[in-house]
């Protein structure tokens, strides 16, 4: 059997989200094998994880080789932000700024109201009782290869049968796979197909956030670490693709962000909302504070500055504490679908994107056509 090539961390995830690609079930392909085996088989290029198991040492292999892909292709994003920052510093890039208009501008008010927001989600939310499910752990193995074990990956380093391993720090599974965009390649919940389906059903633009987590919630049975994962793992689906913004599932979202027009990283605020949601969730508030200055800093070096998403980040960390409250304390009775779009600052309609006019400052009374 021909062995596909070896490819870069980013292009292997970029090749797992082609709409044509079929990728092998890594639980398949390392059946049977030790770790240290496993570790050898599992190849990012062809496989991913299909099995939702919680604790799963094939999709914890799989992660281990993403994992030592990053650094090569972290040099060249960094190298890549410096050009950047050398000739345009830390504002938006000039193509960008070119494609989106003179007259564009990025918001600086927050975009969503978080108290109608949560009671939108309440309404969506009768169906089952709201709970948080267990996490995706790594194995007895898995861990191993994070302490001791990390020097058996520099020894298969030297020898050239991988790359120098990048180390975790003891870091838990959730965080280095949300931190790599690799959660839809190694931590299903077996929910994504139907979720996707769902979406594609959908007309463009009008997908909205009560109505995307109101349908992840139904389809795993009000299990809320569930249910952030699984619209987390079909957003960020070709999360390094140079033309995310046009894949067919983004297009039915409508957009999120608070900007004067509907040109800016959509994709973005929508996966970084359900991340940054998911582990405030599933961790103490002083982590996921950390964790997203962490987030917003590599952004910032990486991408320039964008209050948007700094925001959208904050609001993820505030939707994961409110839901966390709900899990532990239950719904407030009576919860009514209520707007929840901050639209003091850009007052267009965000489900009719395509006739929006181009123009700042506009007045929130009304949905601008052209």
């Amino acid at each position: 059997m021909k062995i596909a090539p070896k490819l870069s961390f980013t292009a292997c995830l970029n090749r797992q989200a082609e709409a044509g690609f079929h990728a092998q079930s890594v639980e398949q392909v390392v059946d049977g094998m030790t770790f240290s085996k496993a570790l050898k088989s599992a190849r990012p290029e062809t496989d991913r994880s299909f099995s939702s198991a919680r604790s799963n040492p094939a999709s914890d292999a799989l992660l281990f080789n993403l994992i030592d892909k990053l650094p090569k292709s972290l040099a060249g994003m960094t190298w890549s932000a410096i050009k950047r920052w050398v000739s345009h510093g830390d504002g938006t890039p000039e193509p960008l700024k070119d494609k989106q208009g003179a007259d564009f501008r990025v918001g600086t008010q927050v975009p969503l109201k978080m108290e109608p927001l949560m009671e939108s989600l309440g309404s969506t939310m009768n169906e089952f009782t709201p709970h948080i499910g267990a996490e995706h752990v790594w194995t007895k193995d898995a861990k191993s290869y994070q302490g001791l074990g990390f020097w058996s990956r520099v020894g298969s380093a030297i020898k050239g049968e991988r790359p120098f391993p990048f180390p975790t720090f003891g870091g838990s599974k959730l965080i280095c796979a949300l931190g790599l965009g690799a959660t839809s390649v190694v931590m299903p919940t077996g929910q994504e197909k139907p979720l996707r389906d769902w979406m594609l059903q959908q007309k463009r633009g009008s997908v909205e956030l009560h109505q995307l987590f109101g349908q992840a919630y139904k389809l795993n049975e009000g299990d809320l670490y569930s249910t952030l994962l699984c619209a987390e793992n079909v957003l960020s689906e070709g999360i390094y693709d140079p033309n995310r913004q046009d894949r067919e599932v983004i297009s039915k979202l409508s957009y999120l962000r608070s900007d004067s027009a509907p040109m800016s990283d959509n994709f973005g605020g929508w996966y970084h909302l359900f991340g940054a949601a998911l582990y405030s969730l599933m961790r103490p508030d002083w982590k996921s504070r950390v964790c997203l200055k962490v987030e917003d800093m590599g952004s910032f070096i990486l991408e320039g500055k964008d209050p948007q998403e700094d925001h959208i980040n904050q609001l993820g960390r505030q939707l994961g504490i409110e839901l966390k409250k709900i899990a532990r304390e239950g719904l407030k009775p009576g919860s009514q679908l209520k707007p929840y779009l901050n639209l003091e600052e850009f007052g267009w309609d965000r489900k009719d994107r395509s006739l929006v006019v181009t123009q700042p400052g506009v007045p929130s009374n009304g949905n601008l056509r052209t």
